[in-house]
């Protein structure tokens, strides 16, 4: 009657540091599942690199479980033991979705999903969407990973004229908000606060722009790093807590 298989226990970050990998040999899975353990207690993930520097052994260890993913030689109960540490099975597809995930955000905010290539924001966006028109055209492009940027109004032909115009208007566009975000700082110096009324006479825009932030933020359409910028200068994003600050500005 064969043993019941022992799965090894996540390991404490603390006591991780101190482990050292058994010496390369052919070590069971259990002994490949215990050091996994211990790699994901130092790194917070289960990806090893398949040539990792100290333990090349779990790297080809962990490249060969995703090999073999889907045959049966792999046990329910080992199976559910490597989803339980979070196990990525196919770390390509994850990163793909992480930039997807990237490019939806860029179409939330801009209006369109044509990043300019060099876009200072996000590079890597930029060449990635790129290399998503280069792998379509040489027909390497999975129809899952087209089906799913086209949902989301994907442009797959852009001309180097076109191109280059969406960049200037995008380095436009960031031009202007800092110029206006600027005017905001100069205000926040000048007055304590950022509260600029509807009606300024001395700058009849920057009340309006001030709004336009509020509603951006409102819709979730604010891009982080301009977020960033407005509270680091106490901006006040809800309407009520504006009106509550402004009341207690006239008592005081």
């Amino acid at each position: 009657m064969s043993q019941p298989q022992t799965i090894a226990q996540p390991v404490p970050p603390a006591q991780a540091a101190q482990q050292q990998p058994p010496k390369p040999r052919n070590r069971t899975w259990d002994e490949n599942y215990a050091q996994l353990l211990v790699y994901k207690a130092q790194h917070g993930h289960c990806d090893v690199p398949l040539n990792h520097k100290n333990d090349r052994v779990l790297g080809k260890w962990v490249a060969h479980l995703r090999e073999n993913c889907n045959q049966s030689s792999l046990s329910t109960e080992r199976r559910e033991a490597l989803n339980a540490i979070g196990f990525n099975w196919n770390p390509h597809e994850q990163k793909w979705m992480e930039m997807f995930q990237r490019l939806q955000g860029f179409k939330k905010s801009e209006g369109h999903c044509k990043v300019p290539t060099n876009w200072k924001p996000d590079k890597k966006l930029g060449k990635w969407v790129m290399r998503q028109r280069e792998k379509r055209k040489n027909g390497i492009l999975p129809d899952a990973r087209r089906e799913a940027l086209e949902s989301i109004g994907f442009v797959w032909k852009v001309h180097k004229v076109e191109q280059n115009k969406e960049t200037r208007k995008t380095q436009h566009v960031d031009e202007k908000w800092q110029e206006r975000y600027q005017s905001l700082v100069k205000f926040e110096k000048e007055n304590g606060h950022c509260n600029v009324p509807k009606v300024y006479d001395k700058d009849p825009q920057l009340g309006k722009w001030v709004q336009e932030q509020r509603v951006m933020y409102q819709r979730n359409l604010l891009k982080a790093e301009r977020k960033k910028l407005l509270e680091d200068i106490g901006f006040i994003f809800s309407y009520r807590a504006q009106k509550i600050q402004q009341d207690w500005n006239q008592i005081v």
